[in-house]
C-alpha cells in the first residue's frame, strides 16, 4: 500500500529493522533511508548531496530537494517528500537517454 506521508527521525545510526512511513535521517552520514512510499518494502537510501539531494527542515517537517526515483527496483516508483507528504509523479517515467534522444531528433526535423 503506498505512503501518504512521512514522519522523521534523526538518528546516528540506522537501524536494522526500518519502519513504513518513517524517513530515517543520519547527519553525520548525511544520508537518508526510509522503505518505498509504494509499500514494496525496498529500502531507498538517498545521499545527501548539494547538487542532487539537500534536506530542509523547518522544525516540524522535512523536505528533501531532488525527487526519488527507484528505477532499479520492480516498483520503478518515483516520487518527492514534501512537507513530510509524498507527492507521486503518478505514472510519470523519466525517459532513458535514448528517449530523449528520439525526442529530442523528432522536434528538431519536425516540419
Amino acid at each position: 500500500m503506498r505512503v501518504t506521508g512521512v514522519e522523521h527521525r534523526f538518528v546516528d545510526q540506522v537501524p536494522d529493522d526500518l519502519e513504513p512511513g518513517i524517513l530515517y535521517v543520519s547527519l553525520p552520514f548525511r544520508t537518508t533511508v526510509h522503505l518505498c512510499a509504494c509499500g514494496c518494502g525496498n529500502q531507498t537510501w538517498v545521499r545527501l548531496r548539494p547538487e542532487r539531494h539537500h534536506l530542509i527542515y523547518d522544525g516540524e517537517t522535512i523536505t528533501l530537494k531532488g525527487s526519488i526515483g527507484n528505477w532499479r527496483f520492480p516498483c520503478r516508483s518515483h516520487y518527492w517528500i514534501r512537507n513530510g507528504r509524498i507527492v507521486w509523479a503518478d505514472g510519470e517515467v523519466t525517459p532513458s537517454w535514448w528517449q530523449r534522444t528520439v525526442s529530442w531528433l523528432r522536434r528538431l526535423f519536425k516540419h
